[in-house]
């Protein structure tokens, strides 16, 4: 296999960094992340001055939600190349999620001029129009784009906004449909777990989110839904265990923070909610980097 070369290749030059990134891009293909990220920094201690290994370390992490390194990361590459599409792609995600707007919009414009049809250019101009409020629009923009391109990236960019248009049969439809091609994509698996949610099919959502708390995808996600799901239900202790047993593998995640103290707060665990809210500011805590 792939992988049994490459690992072989490692073996006679442990320095040899194409494998280290084929390695790395073959442990992103299966969801593992952690793996991923530690052969793309191994490569960086070899070659620092590539800005393809800083990209793909900036992707990585913005993957685990640790933004502050990832911003770093990804401030490197561009230092170093701003050219490639997927890097100022990748740029203008980070300022949309950060609100960003007119930013965005410039940058799409001027990207339009290099590739109008690229995919994921089309996928971050309609996710622009979502975060206006604008899903009809974004609705027309991706089926245009789909009758050009049939890709995953944009079949789950519709999926999401015929949920946020409150058309959860349709919605369900095309998640089903995604996770037919990828039972692991994470944020597939949560939209239709937040699908069912909506058409009160719990158990089925529950059972859906349950199946991914041992993976690596969620980052934690799946904890904070099984929780919410069981918190729904009044079953505040259970969902607290869950909490507690996401934030021993995940200490940064803030909304496992956020729906733990929470939770203390209902069964009038004060000294519990307390705790954990200050543990997550101190000044030496994981914590720091969500604030």
């Amino acid at each position: 296999t792939a992988n049994r070369v490459l690992e072989d290749l490692l073996r006679r030059d442990p320095t040899n960094v194409e494998a280290l990134l084929g390695r790395a891009q073959l442990s992103l293909q299966v969801g593992e992340y952690q793996q991923a990220l530690e052969l793309v920094e191994k490569a960086l201690e070899i070659q620092n001055q590539r800005a393809d290994l800083y990209y793909l370390r900036a992707s990585l992490l913005f993957q685990r939600r640790d933004y502050l390194r990832g911003d770093i990361a990804l401030a490197r590459a561009l230092e170093l190349d701003d050219r490639p599409l997927p890097y100022q792609l990748l740029n203008a995600r980070r300022k949309l999620m950060r609100g960003e707007l007119q930013q965005v919009e410039q940058i799409i414009e001027k990207l339009k001029q290099q590739d109008a049809t690229n995919v994921y250019l089309l996928s971050l101009q309609a996710d622009l129009l979502v975060t206006q409020g604008r899903y009809d629009q974004a609705e027309t923009l991706l089926r245009q784009a789909l009758v050009v391109r049939e890709t995953f990236s944009l079949r789950f960019s519709l999926a999401r906004v015929l949920y946020l248009q409150r058309q959860y049969s349709r919605a369900l439809y095309y998640t089903e449909d995604l996770l037919k091609d990828s039972p692991t994509h994470w944020e597939s698996v949560y939209l239709q777990a937040m699908t069912l949610l909506q058409l009160d099919q719990t158990d089925q959502a529950l059972k859906l989110s349950e199946d991914f708390l041992a993976r690596e995808e969620s980052q934690g996600l799946a904890h904070r839904l099984v929780a919410d799901i069981k918190r729904y239900r009044g079953q505040e202790q259970a969902a607290q265990e869950i909490l507690v047993r996401g934030l021993e593998r995940y200490p940064r995640q803030f909304y496992l923070i956020e729906a733990l103290s929470a939770s203390y707060l209902v069964t009038r665990q004060y000294k519990e909610a307390k705790v954990i809210l200050e543990n997550a500011l101190k000044a030496d805590s994981p914590f720091q980097s969500v604030f």
